[in-house]
């Protein structure tokens, strides 16, 4: 069994609504579409391509993920995540010094 993110089984960690949402898009996808993050062409569509969503429970449609944009050199929904979660503080425990 192979685990993704936060130990779910791959596959599991969306819910059904999610992955309807992501298949109808996808179906949709022309490679010159842009990322919903840096506007650059997609390109073809693939795993590599993330389903991104806004902070209100929407979706902005696809961006770059597991591989980088092929113009601006960025893997847009990751580093978003990593912003974001760097303004709260990161994630993980918290190391306390007394």
């Amino acid at each position: 069994m192979t685990h993704g993110p936060r130990g779910t089984r791959r596959g599991e960690r969306y819910d059904r609504r999610h992955q309807i949402a992501r298949d109808t898009a996808a179906r949709r996808h022309r490679p010159e579409d842009p990322c919903a993050r840096c506007w650059h062409p997609l390109g073809p569509m693939g795993s590599h391509l993330h389903y991104d969503h806004d902070e209100y429970g929407g979706y902005l449609g696809f961006s770059h993920g597991a591989e980088p944009c092929p113009v601006c050199g960025r893997r847009c929904n990751l580093q978003a995540a990593a912003e974001k979660g760097n303004s709260l503080g990161g994630y993980g425990p918290k190391r306390l010094d007394l």
